[in-house]
Order: structure tokens, then sequence, then C-alpha cells
């Protein structure tokens, strides 16, 4: 019980250091390699998620298209970032009304959203969601989309350089954007200057 306690106490006063002291993000610039993928999101919505989920039914990585963002971020509180990101794959478009064109062609998505963080930057994992609104080209075809998601970011040590995994459900705001989506990985590192605070990152467990 004296161990829960002792825990419970240090994790209360890592907390309210983190509160009381600057760990607001530095532009951050980070690229990404990515997996789009039209298939799932459209069996759900002609069928339902549960039937995909018992049918196993969904895309595997073989079946996605795959392309690269890049990313900046900059934080406005301890737990809020501000994220920019432009995303471009060669794909054959699965629009909603219209069949496919027949041939690859780039998609390019940029879209602006907030990152709101379960920890600030001094802890080694923090788990965030995210919402936000884009824009999207293909050939002629210009569309609004609103990109919803989650994922997690892992600090790779004292230099503010972080690992990002990210999940997101590009939801369609116009009739040529189709809902889709995007599985991310990728690396990010500060391109000014350092927080003042260099210690090593802080374990949530």
């Amino acid at each position: 019980m004296k161990k829960v306690m002792l825990s419970l106490f240090t994790f209360t006063l890592v907390f309210v250091h983190a509160q009381k002291t600057s760990f607001k993000k530095k532009p951050t610039l980070a690229i990404h390699l990515v997996l789009n993928d039209f298939n799932t999101a459209d069996l759900i919505k002609k069928n339902s998620l549960g039937s995909v989920l018992n049918n196993k039914d969904w895309s595997r990585i073989k079946d996605m298209d795959a392309g690269f963002a890049l990313q900046y971020l900059q934080g406005i509180t301890n737990g809020i970032d501000l994220a920019a990101r432009m995303d471009i794959t060669y794909l054959d478009y699965l629009f909603k009304n219209r069949p496919p064109l027949g041939t690859d062609n780039p998609l390019l998505e940029t879209d602006f959203s907030a990152h709101a963080k379960l920890l600030p930057d001094n802890y080694l994992v923090s788990p965030y969601v995210a919402c936000g609104v884009g824009i999207s080209k293909y050939t002629s075809y210009w569309g609004l989309y609103m990109p919803l998601g989650a994922g997690l970011q892992i600090s790779l040590g004292p230099a503010e350089v972080y690992f990002f995994t990210d999940f997101q459900y590009r939801v369609p705001l116009t009739s040529n954007v189709n809902n889709h989506f995007n599985y991310s990985i990728g690396f990010g590192a500060p391109i000014g200057g350092r927080n003042n605070d260099k210690s090593t990152p802080v374990s949530p467990f």
C-alpha cells in the first residue's frame, strides 16, 4: 500500500511540475509514410462496421495505396499542438458517384488540425486526438474533407525528436471526396530552438 501511495504522490508531483513548466512544442517538421484505405471505409458504409469485423473483411496492407506526407507542428499550449500537413499518393481514386479513371494519378491532400495531447512533451509517450479541415485535389477534381483521428507521440530522447503513429478517418464535406482511412508513421525533429528543459522524457507508467 505504501508503494502505491508513494507512486501516486510521485506522479502527482511530476504532473503539477509539468503544468507549471512550459513544454510547448517548438516548430517541428515531420515526414510520414502514408497508407490510404478506401476499400474498408467503403465496405463499412455499404454494410456495417460489425459486418466488416466479423467477416475480417478489411483491407490488407498490399491492397492499400502508399504515399508520403510532410507535416509542420507547433505547440500553442502544453497540451495542444497545431499541425499543417500535405499528403501525396499515386492511386486510381475511388469516387463515390462515378467509376475510377483507370489510371494512377497524384492525390494531393492538405489539412490543418489541432492535436489535443493527454500528456505534454516531456513525457515519453503521449496519446492525442485530432480534428481539422482539409482540401484535396485529384486531376481536375477539388474537394473538402474533415480529418478525425488519434495517435501516439513517442519521444526519442532529450533532443526533442519524435516518432508518430497516426490513424485518421477522412470525412467528405463535398461530393468529389470519398470517405477513407489514412494510416501513417513518421519522424519529426525541431527546426527552431530547443526547449529550456533538456531532461530525459518522463515515462507515464
